[in-house]
């Protein structure tokens, strides 16, 4: 865990700038809005608007505007402060970066979740700096011990997600 401002400072940095070079990208960009969908949608993938904080008819146009504008100056800027402002942040972190350790990285995120829903406490994703290849080598190194950093996570009050749709057991399993 970290929150030492100093740290949760620098990797705020990481996370802006995460944020910038994944928005620069267009295919990054094709593919978001892709996975977007209105804030009214009853479809049971993808990313509601309000995720992005757009009102219900703004959240139509999402799909749109993430294809065709580079939105990374105003993303970083956001999430720079929701990370340098977070009561802490949290990097799980493994040995190695293999179908293992990523199934590993599962189960624990599965086990903090539900630690930090009993106490009361939401998590939120700042994974940009894992995201992009040379921004998680550097997290590693301000980290120190931390080979392989997997997921990093925002701990902290905040206003209760809107609550999304999902797919259902029988839509993903084979049998």
């Amino acid at each position: 865990m970290v929150s030492d401002s100093d740290s949760k400072h620098r990797i705020a940095e990481l996370v802006a700038d995460g944020d910038r070079r994944q928005m620069a990208d267009r295919r990054f960009r094709r593919e978001l809005a892709a996975w977007l969908r209105p804030n009214t949608s009853s479809a049971h993938d993808g990313l509601r608007g309000h995720g992005f904080g757009f009102p219900d008819i703004m959240s139509h146009l999402g799909p749109l505007v993430m294809r065709t504008f580079d939105l990374g100056n105003s993303q970083a800027a956001k999430d720079e402060e929701i990370a340098a402002g977070a009561p802490a942040l949290v990097v799980v972190c493994t040995d190695r970066d293999d179908p293992e350790a990523w199934l590993a990285t599962g189960q624990a995120l599965a086990r903090l979740l539900l630690r930090v829903h009993a106490s009361e406490l939401w998590a939120s994703y700042l994974n940009q700096p894992i995201e992009v290849e040379e921004l998680r080598s550097e997290l590693a190194d301000l980290l120190g011990d931390c080979p392989q950093p997997q997921l990093l996570l925002r701990l902290g009050h905040g206003p209760t997600p809107q609550p999304q749709p999902r797919r259902t057991a029988a839509d993903v399993l084979a049998r």
